[in-house]
């Protein structure tokens, strides 16, 4: 009997749920082996379904929906390690609505969200089933491509950027956004030092006028 309490207590406090095991008068209760067993294997069951749930959550971004930096990393990863083993390609499309603050500030915050869901679904429809969408942080996203060349990542890029242009955002009309278009080198030591150069490229497409997609060069 007091191993199926320490095991309720302990279970109850991953779960975060209220237990009481004292009272006044003291109430005595018998339970049988069997049916003890099966209370702790209904609530053990309980708790994965929790704790799935929440793994789930810490890598979903809770306004669009989408994979989120965190799940991105952990795939990045695995990805960059298979183009180490199999010498496959790799490539990182960074993509930043331009002007976004400009949405926030003129049109508040709830209609900024609204831009940043459409603006996902948007991508989502323009994109193939074997890259990984992700929000990268605030009007940032990143798409992660899979076997796919320098140049079949710059013409994924003008395709998204030419739906982007004739799109109009309810209550906004047209924006715009910046590319920066990289190849993953497999010798690489990091996933930071691969994003940082498609980042690199980003902040150039921003720097040179906005509006447009700059491939990273290893020269630069």
């Amino acid at each position: 009997m007091g191993l199926w309490i320490l095991e309720l207590k302990r279970v109850c406090k991953i779960l975060q749920l209220p237990l009481s095991l004292s009272c006044t008068p003291p109430i005595f209760f018998e339970v049988s082996a069997h049916s003890a067993y099966k209370t702790i294997q209904e609530i053990r069951e309980k708790e994965k379904i929790h704790l799935i749930e929440l793994e789930k959550l810490s890598v979903i971004d809770q306004l669009t929906g989408l994979r989120n930096r965190r799940y991105l990393d952990d795939n990045f990863e695995i990805e960059r390690q298979k183009i180490k083993r199999n010498n496959q390609k790799l490539c990182l499309i960074m993509i930043d609505i331009d002007l976004f603050k400009r949405i926030n500030d003129e049109y508040g915050h709830q209609m900024g969200d609204t831009v940043l869901q459409e603006f996902l679904i948007l991508l989502q429809k323009n994109i193939r089933v074997t890259d990984l969408l992700s929000r990268w942080g605030g009007e940032e996203f990143i798409i992660l491509l899979p076997e796919t060349s320098l140049e079949n990542a710059i013409n994924l890029a003008k395709k998204i950027h030419t739906a982007i242009n004739a799109f109009s955002f309810a209550n906004i009309g047209k924006l715009t956004a910046s590319f920066g278009v990289s190849k993953v080198d497999p010798n690489t030591n990091s996933n930071m030092e691969s994003l940082y150069q498609v980042d690199k490229a980003l902040y150039q497409a921003k720097n040179q006028g906005r509006n447009r997609i700059v491939a990273y060069k290893n020269n630069e």
